[in-house]
């Protein structure tokens, strides 16, 4: 029986499973060392680092096997869909389990984008600028909360000012994964994430309005726009989240069959000849 290798949704399956090890790891060290009071500050990062290890496993669990080149795979004892890596010889049903022979099973139609190329791909382009956008938002609060994220680190203080910092690179990834493979499933994943991104925008704008308000008519004054915090900065997630959300708007897709192999010249595919000739 030849070795048989993980299908796509085992390795998705797996990075859940060994994210949720380390995050439950980091916060239970968290909780045990933000119970000693003194030693609360490490605890409170530990916690915090849990709590990213786990969202981010179970974000990048169906963007990661994605990305390798694979195709889908019937299962010939129960008919289900398998995603299958290249050069695989057997893999394991995700559905019952059985052990199938790659050039045995039959390939599932992929889904294709019902568009033209190049409308695909100036889609593809503008979801690029987005993630380019994300780079130069974390770079932008990297600077502008220096301070808090230094609090954060010495000191485990927490601060919303963090979640910009942390959320950018997220929405980054997100990005470039649609950009790479223009899935149903990473496409929305990716405008999930542009939604979060809008809450991001808003929830910082209440924020640092709330921070340097004191009329209404000081929100109109130079000193509130180009403050410290600038009041309507965090606006600015929204452009990207917007732009995103545009590029992925009435995307459709198609099953689209596998091509048979090219037969050699002068043999027939069906008929009286072939049907002589094989007999």
């Amino acid at each position: 029986m030849n070795k048989t290798m993980p299908t796509q949704g085992r390795v998705a399956k797996a990075i859940r499973q060994w994210s949720a090890w380390a995050a439950a790891a980091l916060l239970g060290a968290g909780v045990a060392l933000s119970l000693t009071i003194i030693l609360l500050g490490p605890g409170v990062v530990l916690l915090i680092a849990g709590a990213v290890v786990g969202v981010a496993g179970r974000l990048l669990a169906p963007i990661v096997p994605a990305l390798y080149p694979h195709r889908r795979l019937a299962c010939t004892a129960c008919g289900a869909a398998n995603g299958v890596y290249a050069g695989t010889v057997a893999f394991r049903c995700d559905s019952c389990g059985e052990i199938v022979q790659t050039k045995e099973a039959k390939e599932v139609p992929e889904l294709v984008v019902t568009e033209a190329r190049p409308y695909v791909t100036a889609r593809k382009m503008l979801i690029v600028f987005t993630a380019l956008s994300f780079v130069a938002f974390f770079v932008e609060t990297y600077l502008g909360h220096y301070l808090w994220l230094q609090l954060f680190l010495k000191r485990g203080t927490l601060s919303p000012a963090m979640i910009p910092l942390l959320y950018s690179p997220v929405a980054m990834v997100g990005a470039l994964a649609a950009a790479w493979r223009l899935t149903p499933t990473l496409v929305t994943l990716f405008r999930w994430s542009m939604l979060i991104s809008l809450a991001v925008g808003v929830a910082g704008t209440v924020y640092h309005v709330a921070a340097r308000f004191t009329t209404i008519g000081s929100l109109l004054t130079v000193e509130v726009w180009l403050g410290d915090p600038p009041a309507f900065a965090p606006l600015a997630f929204g452009l990207p989240a917007i732009m995103g959300l545009l590029a992925t708007f009435g995307l459709s897709w198609r099953p689209e069959q596998p091509m048979e192999p090219a037969r050699p010249a002068g043999v027939p595919t069906s008929g009286p000849a072939s049907d002589a000739r094989a007999g």
